[in-house]
């Protein structure tokens, strides 16, 4: 009974670890494409002026 749960707490540890990894990434991604709409914006007012 004993084993099993430890084995329990180690799966969940590992779960939260993956969902906070992956929220980081979905962060960096979103960041990324603001960067890329931001330079396209830029680009085309730097073009229409």
């Amino acid at each position: 009974m004993r084993k099993e749960r430890r084995k329990t707490k180690k799966q969940e540890e590992k779960y939260v670890q993956m969902m906070e990894k992956s929220e980081e990434e979905e962060e960096e991604s979103v960041a990324a494409r603001w960067m890329k709409i931001s330079d396209v914006v830029r680009g085309d007012l730097w073009i229409h002026r």
